[in-house]
């Protein structure tokens, strides 16, 4: 399954206005970090949202990747990236009344040297 596809399947819409931007929990949002890892896709950063009942709020907890160092292989860059975003996601404290949802900004396509 793509990225795409299982954002799709998985994914909660964040906002009414723009139903594209979707979250996924953190199991999935984990889940959907592999599916990258075996496209070759970066992870280019993330921002959390809250799902406080019914409602969905900014946590205002964007992350972002560092560019690839012209020294770094496109391979290790893809690696960190991947790395990165696992820790963002599982560090993030969660409470019983606020479950964060997490946006993933995966790159386009897979990078290659």
């Amino acid at each position: 399954m793509t990225f795409e596809a299982f954002l799709t399947t998985c994914g909660i819409p964040l906002c009414q206005d723009n139903p594209g931007d979707k979250g996924l929990s953190r199991d999935h949002a984990i889940q959907a970090v592999e599916i990258l890892r075996l496209e070759n896709r970066a992870l280019l950063g993330g921002d959390v949202y809250f799902k406080i009942h019914e409602t969905i709020i900014l946590a205002y907890a964007p992350w972002s990747t560092p560019s690839k160092s012209l020294s770094e292989s496109s391979g290790s860059y893809v690696a960190r990236s991947l790395n990165l975003g696992v820790n963002r996601i599982t560090e993030f404290p969660e409470s019983a009344d606020k479950v964060p949802l997490f946006l993933l900004v995966p790159s386009r396509e897979p990078i290659s040297d």
